[in-house]
């Protein structure tokens, strides 16, 4: 089991410093725990799991509902580096049928390309 530093944890989400530790503080006011070394918080990869999950449903609830959907649910059902690389793989192909958008329309007409694309953009975002 990894720890991670509130550092290793925002340059992984992509957040400031100060954005993952009020994310840590919401989610313990919700009632997820954190473990604590010497009386620090000390983020494992099942935490991080738990940040990742935060950041994606943030994005469609509240702050503060997210907090509470992540601490209610069990963030112990895969490991942290297999929820980001799948993650990372989706926005790769995402970004490669974008990239091909152009010459898609081109020679396929527009429809069937913007189908591509609009089902991998909600995949991303589910």
């Amino acid at each position: 089991m990894g720890i991670w530093s509130f550092k290793e944890a925002a340059d992984v989400l992509e957040l400031a410093e100060s954005s993952a530790r009020r994310w840590v503080y919401s989610l313990e006011s919700a009632g997820y725990q954190f473990g604590r070394i010497e009386n620090r918080r000390k983020l494992t990869d099942e935490d991080m799991l738990a940040l990742l999950r935060l950041k994606l449903l943030s994005q469609k609830m509240t702050l503060e509902e997210a907090c509470s959907f992540v601490a209610e649910e069990s963030v112990k059902e895969q490991p942290v580096a297999a929820v980001i690389n799948e993650h990372n793989v989706e926005l790769k192909e995402f970004e490669e049928e974008l990239f091909k958008l152009e010459t898609a329309i081109f020679w396929e007409g527009n429809k069937e390309p913007l189908v591509r694309l609009r089902q991998k953009w909600i995949l991303l975002q589910n």
